[in-house]
C-alpha cells in the first residue's frame, strides 16, 4: 500500500487529471435519468458537490499554512499540521478533492463509473496517505 501511495503521490497531479477525462471519453454524453430536466438537475447537484470540495480546500489552506505534501515526487514534511481543519480532520484537503472527484462522476451521469471510479479514488487516497504517515 505505501509503494502504491509514494506512486500516486509522486504522478498524481498528472494521474487524475487523465483519469477525470479518461472517464468522460468512457462514459460519453447522456441524459442522467433518460431526460434532459432530470439531467439538468443531476448536474447541477454535481457541480455542487465539486464546489462544496473546492470550498473545503480552500477554507483548509485559508486557515493554515501548509508547505506542500511533497518534495521532489517524495513524501516530506518538516512539521505535522495540527491547526484549522487540521486539528479536526487528518487530511481535509484529501476530503475535498474527492468530492471533487465525486461532483466530477456525477456530472458524468455514468452509475458503473461512480461505481468503480469512486472506489479507487478513496483507495489511491488511503495509500497516499499510509505512504505519508
Amino acid at each position: 500500500m505505501i509503494g502504491i501511495g509514494q506512486f500516486f503521490l509522486r504522478f498524481r497531479n498528472a494521474i487524475f487529471p487523465i483519469a477525470i477525462l479518461a472517464a468522460v471519453l468512457l462514459a460519453g454524453p447522456r441524459y442522467s435519468f433518460g431526460g434532459q430536466i432530470a439531467d439538468w438537475y443531476v448536474d447541477v447537484l454535481g457541480v455542487a458537490i465539486v464546489l462544496a470540495g473546492q470550498a473545503l480546500r480552500v477554507i483548509t489552506i485559508g486557515y493554515e499554512y501548509i508547505r506542500r505534501g511533497g518534495r521532489d515526487g517524495r513524501v516530506y514534511a518538516n512539521e505535522l499540521v495540527q491547526g484549522g481543519l487540521f486539528a479536526h480532520c487528518r487530511n481535509p484537503l484529501y476530503v475535498g478533492n474527492i468530492l471533487m472527484v465525486s461532483g466530477f462522476l456525477v456530472v458524468i451521469g455514468a452509475g458503473w463509473l461512480m461505481a468503480v471510479g469512486l472506489p479507487c479514488v478513496i483507495l489511491i487516497y488511503s495509500a497516499i496517505v499510509a505512504a505519508e504517515e
